[in-house]
């Protein structure tokens, strides 16, 4: 077990270069590391197990009264943890210009299974500030006006979540907290609905169907098929897929467009009989159909597509691509990595665009049993193909159109020799897991 004193050998440590440093000149991070409790390096841990961050950070200035934080923040860019010394109401020591100052931070991950990143950072408060905080004499938000921050170490890491073989998960939603529950059991006067009359609200011919994804991997053009074949039957899509993940899974209904991993996937009950297909696509195109996507044709839905928006507005090109390889691409991976390491048979976007007839009614008609004629399918298929939907040849680009291109490896039209550096370092055994490459020397 790591104790008090243990720091991780100098392998342990990141590659902090892949974050991004925000310093104000009073300070700048040295070193960050996420381990076990016995000091291992690791990046997949099981649902509810320990982890432990260290970071260090070298004081540029004097510091009053330095604390460290940890940020864990999910795909979508919410914040499902932070804690830094200040919560703990540790004595913190002044440290001069010169010295280092190391932290140690344990988390018990009791949070959703999936892929997640953090930040490490350096703040700092006066030693009155904070010890009139510690007594309660000083409210949170008036505290806050008096903590500054010298250094912030944005996507210092990134970890996955698991449930351990034939395990269980500890909770619903996002994360664990504290809680009692109780039950009564007692006779009301009236008689439970019968088996068989529960029965008959059920149409048992129609499997309950989920259709797994990443973004920006053709999800809304097999929502179009699905709605056209079945469209009583669609589950409407929702924001962050709480039609999936915050309500119960409707019997014989479709659920298209749900972006998840397969841990996530496995974790939220499902009525019998029920059928999953996933869908793939290269993160090259994915990253470029998003840059597009985000900076000229997808509606604002929520302050954090404005945020990207307004990144890429501001940014130009390579710059706009590297910044949403580090703040977005990473919730698609995760999807995407999760799904190839169980083994499950994936379809690949790419393949999809030549020979969609095919695979869909294998998909739909063989492997999930979708009870509809192959004729009803052929058709939704053929009227919901690019040409169809835009008027356009697959390659004839409208950047404000959803449907942009309709084509596979529009990257190599896009990519500079600094993005591909970038992402071989981020990426690259993703691609080669997914079959997109044979090796990193594209």
């Amino acid at each position: 077990m790591t104790g008090k004193d243990f720091w991780p050998l100098p392998e342990a440590f990141l590659d902090i270069s892949l974050g991004k440093e925000l310093s104000d000149g009073r300070a700048c991070c040295v070193s960050v590391a996420l381990c076990d409790a016995n000091g291992m390096p690791r990046s997949q841990f099981t649902h509810g197990e320990e982890a432990h961050f260290f970071f260090e950070f070298e004081a540029l200035r004097d510091l009053e009264c330095p604390s460290g934080s940890i940020e864990i923040r999910d795909y979508r860019g919410i914040t499902v943890y932070g804690k830094e010394s200040f919560h703990f109401g540790h004595d913190i020591q002044p440290v001069k210009a010169g010295q280092r100052i190391r932290f140690h931070h344990a988390v018990k991950l009791e949070i959703r299974p999936g892929r997640y990143c953090f930040n490490a950072g350096l703040s700092e408060s006066t030693q009155a500030a904070y010890g009139e905080y510690k007594r309660e004499l000083l409210s949170h938000e008036a505290f806050g006006l008096k903590v500054s921050y010298p250094c912030l170490m944005l996507n210092a890491g990134t970890f996955g979540i698991r449930i351990k073989p034939h395990g269980k998960i500890l909770h619903l939603g996002v994360a664990n907290l504290p809680s009692q529950t109780s039950s009564h059991i007692f006779h009301n006067g009236h008689a439970p609905a019968s088996s068989k009359n529960m029965e008959s609200l059920r149409d048992g011919s129609w499997p309950t169907l989920f259709h797994v994804t990443h973004w920006k991997a053709g999800s809304q053009w097999i929502a179009k098929i699905l709605q056209q074949c079945a469209q009583d039957r669609v589950v409407p899509a929702q924001l962050e897929n709480s039609q999936f993940r915050s309500w119960p899974i409707q019997q014989g209904k479709i659920y298209s467009a749900v972006y998840v991993t397969k841990e996530e996937f496995e974790a939220v009950p499902k009525p019998e009989p029920w059928r999953h297909f996933v869908v793939i696509r290269d993160l090259r195109d994915t990253l470029v159909s998003a840059y597009f996507s985000f900076q000229k044709s997808h509606p604002v839905l929520d302050h954090l597509m404005a945020h990207w928006r307004h990144e890429l507005e501001r940014l130009d090109f390579e710059g706009g691509m590297v910044f949403l390889m580090r703040e977005w691409l990473p919730g698609c991976a995760a999807i995407q990595l999760s799904w190839l390491e169980s083994g499950f048979p994936v379809i690949d976007y790419d393949d999809l665009l030549t020979r969609d007839e095919e695979i869909l009614e294998k998909v739909l008609l063989q492997d999930c049993g979708f009870p509809i004629a192959k004729e009803k399918l052929r058709e939704a298929i053929i009227n919901n193909r690019f040409e169809s939907l835009t008027g356009r040849l697959k390659g004839e680009e409208d950047v404000l159109s959803h449907e942009r291109k309709g084509i596979s490896g529009d990257w190599q039209n896009h990519f500079t020799e600094k993005l591909k550096k970038a992402f071989k370092a981020r990426f690259g055994g993703i691609l080669v897991a997914a079959g997109h490459e044979k090796d990193l020397s594209w």
